[in-house]
């Protein structure tokens, strides 16, 4: 439980600075001021987003935030020239919510708006007070602080035969998991702005009309009969190509997606283990190239970067590892 803020470092117009402190600094002598001037903000700053048109950052707080936030859960942005700092807290996810802010953000295509995942297991239809249920808040953000606009409510999976749903939420059939949204990519398509979630507890992908919220397509990640196995991650689109790309947590996997058909692709196998039961390489945050030729993915539990050419056509594509020094 996090009840203590977090001082985090907000700079302009880097935004973000590593400072290195002096190696056996006297308990009796103070550091002077910070280059950047950091403040500080709400506890457990998990994801961060740049809009569009460059100007902003947002980062999203999870975990129970912290007492100056009165244990809210919060949305911190930051002005990129300027390095002004605007702080929302949300009151929907105080210290007995049902409902959680998840790991993933991303701004619209024109910047006015944030979309922000909610996860929740123990009411995952939002039938309760305040309840948003398994949902993208959509946050106009174009004001002095942003504005939860409305919800885009991600409903269950209806588990197809063969599959059956691992006894995690609350209040839905053996055959029906719900999505628990994650990460969020944003591409156009048509005129109209979509949505790519990775569904972190139903092991699918969803593609979202933005606007109507319409669920257009689900596509199922998993290999495994129990349902969560892969756990959905991260998200991120290659738009000229019309391809998008999910990392799957526990899947030692990033999977690539038909932005148009809707369908799985090609999957990319990333440092698996040995064994079944042995630990996955947990791939986490991916960024594409310049060029989109090649996808790096962060492989947290092996300390290694992966680098994968996605122009050769190949099914289970060979990859370069970089381990950080």
């Amino acid at each position: 439980m996090f009840r203590h803020p977090t001082l985090f470092a907000v700079f302009a117009p880097l935004l973000l600075s590593a400072q290195t402190v002096p190696r056996g600094l006297p308990s009796t002598k103070k550091l002077g001021e910070v280059t950047g001037h950091p403040r500080r903000v709400n506890a457990m700053p998990t994801t961060a987003a740049v809009s569009p048109d460059g100007k902003r950052i947002a980062f999203v707080h999870t975990a129970y935030g912290a007492e100056a936030n009165d244990n809210q859960q919060s949305i911190t942005l930051a002005d990129v020239t300027g390095g002004a700092l605007v702080e929302y807290n949300e009151s929907r996810l105080k210290l007995k919510a049902q409902q959680s802010y998840s790991f993933g953000a991303a701004f619209s295509t024109d910047s006015q708006r944030l979309y922000v995942p909610f996860g929740s297991i123990t009411d995952p239809s939002g039938k309760g007070a305040n309840a948003t249920g398994n949902a993208i808040g959509v946050y106009e953000v174009t004001g002095t602080r942003p504005r939860l606009e409305r919800l885009i409510v991600l409903p269950p999976r209806e588990l197809p035969p063969g599959k059956g749903a691992l006894p995690i939420a609350a209040g839905i059939t053996k055959m029906q998991q719900v999505s628990f949204p994650a990460g969020i990519a944003v591409f156009a398509s048509g005129g109209r702005e979509k949505l790519l979630i990775a569904e972190q507890l139903s092991d699918t992908a969803a593609i979202v009309d933005a606007a109507s919220g319409k669920l257009e397509s689900r596509i199922d990640l998993g290999e495994s009969g129990a349902v969560p196995s892969a756990y959905p991650y991260g998200a991120i689109v290659d738009a000229k190509r019309h391809r998008g790309y999910i990392s799957l947590w526990n899947g030692s996997q990033v999977v690539e997606v038909d932005l148009i058909e809707g369908k799985l692709t090609r999957r990319f196998r990333l440092s698996p283990p040995e064994k079944p039961t042995g630990a996955s390489s947990h791939p986490t945050a991916m960024v594409l190239s310049r060029d989109h030729h090649v996808l790096y993915v962060a492989l947290a539990n092996r300390d290694e970067v992966a680098s994968i050419r996605l122009d050769n056509g190949g099914g289970n594509t060979e990859f370069e590892r970089t381990t950080p020094t």
